[in-house]
């Protein structure tokens, strides 16, 4: 969407989605979207499977060394395919897209479980499958983010990205646990081949809702053509971002958000839980179960923000809330403390992932979506390396304390920064 088209239009009528608009659950009503909906929930469930099974796995034939190369080799894969699966998502029909890479993790899966489930003599294997495993996830993220506009309606498009971020937050909880006791009753193979099993339930929805999705887009197109559209339709994906500032700010928060989650979740928490706190692997878990449940509400309450007049200034605000939340871990006072905080930095997190993913499926023209999306989730996980190695460095000299005030002051650095742009201020 061009800044010379939006000042040419008439002033658009009163925004429908304040003070009114759709039910949290009302999307549900709509079949393909509770197709989708219900499939996804199904492998993001499985997901969780194959996390809490494959370190067990590894560990029962090798160490730590080993558990670290296979991990590495998947988020390796990821990153290199997470752009090429945006440019395919804006080539090619992207539940189509969807359906090919559910149904090559699936076969992938299951050739891991058929390797736990008969012997693991070289990892050799376990590495090659792995690779491709994340290479498969790269290719799925950017089109499992830019289907939704073409599924729901706009005005259902907030709430159905509070649903999903609900949705993933809730598998979270859903899917570890699950796990847990299928390693322990049966084995990690028994685990991998259920997760392999979820693609197949995944792979079912999508097949069920492609020939709406044609119809309902095809439809979307005739209707909703204008003079603006067209002139996006024409305009290259590195042009649009390099004059759409509110894209440019919605990556630079991503990018600095990540940075600090990362160095915080993966190295500070677990050093402060096992060498402050004194409660090791417990004290972590219970610290990151507060930040999923609060994300869980915060999806959940992501709608009303939606029906706010000044919801950009809200969202702002909430960042900067997430950026003092974290710095506050460490000195809040016992586990419980740190639970709470990270309880809250949890909530601003799942109502700001719903807020801006909705902004950018509404406002980047559908031509370039996909890359958009793609671009988006390499700031997620490209930041990831970088992020750990910094915090790992710092920790060997200062201890946690630092960590988490410089993530924090890097969050709130990144909503400033959006601040001071007018356009921003006022999605």
């Amino acid at each position: 969407m061009s800044q010379a088209g939006v000042a040419e239009n008439p002033p658009p009528p009163a925004d429908p989605t304040v003070g009114r608009g759709p039910s949290l659950l009302q999307p549900l009503r709509n079949r393909n979207y509770a197709l989708l909906f219900t499939g996804q929930l199904t492998s993001l469930i499985g997901d969780q499977l194959y996390v809490i099974a494959l370190p067990f796995l590894i560990l029962g034939h090798a160490g730590v060394r080993e558990l670290g190369l296979v991990l590495m080799c998947f988020g390796l894969a990821r990153i290199i395919t997470v752009p090429i699966g945006g440019i395919l998502a804006d080539r090619m029909d992207k539940s189509k897209l969807m359906l090919l890479t559910d149904v090559g993790r699936g076969f992938c899966v299951l050739a891991v479980a058929g390797l736990a489930l008969t012997s693991l003599d070289s990892l050799v294997p376990l590495m090659a499958l792995t690779a491709i495993l994340g290479a498969l996830e790269g290719l799925f993220l950017a089109p499992s983010y830019a289907i939704l506009p073409e599924v729901v309606s706009e005005e259902q498009l907030p709430a159905a990205n509070s649903l999903n971020t609900a949705l993933e937050s809730a598998a979270g909880f859903i899917g570890p646990a699950l796990a847990g006791v299928v390693v322990a009753v049966f084995t990690p193979g028994v685990a991998l081949a259920i997760d392999a099993a979820t693609f197949l339930i995944s792979g079912l929805t999508l097949m069920a809702l492609r020939r709406n999705l044609a119809r309902e887009d095809a439809s979307r197109t005739s209707e909703e053509s204008s003079t603006e559209e067209q002139e996006a339709s024409r305009m290259g994906f590195l042009k649009f971002l390099a004059v759409n500032r509110v894209v440019q700010l919605t990556l630079v928060i991503v990018l600095f958000s990540n940075l600090a989650f990362d160095a915080m979740a993966d190295v500070a928490l677990p050093v402060f839980s096992g060498d402050v706190l004194l409660r090791g692997a417990e004290g972590f878990g219970i610290m990151l179960s507060a930040f999923g449940a609060g994300a869980l509400v915060g999806g959940l309450l992501a709608d009303a923000l939606f029906r706010l007049k000044r919801r950009a200034l809200v969202a702002l605000g909430l960042g900067v809330v997430q950026g003092v939340a974290i710095t506050l871990v460490p000195i809040v006072g016992g586990l419980g403390g740190a639970a709470a905080v990270l309880f809250a930095a949890g909530v601003t997190m799942g109502v700001l992932n719903t807020f801006y993913i909705t902004q950018l499926q509404q406002r980047v023209p559908a031509h370039l979506l996909g890359r958009t999306m793609g671009a988006l989730n390499m700031c997620v996980f490209g930041s990831q390396p970088v992020s750990v190695l910094a915090a790992g460095l710092v920790l060997g000299t200062t201890g946690t304390a630092p960590v988490f005030v410089a993530a924090g002051f890097l969050v709130i650095v990144g909503y400033l920064l959006a601040s001071f742009n007018s356009e921003f201020r006022n999605l």
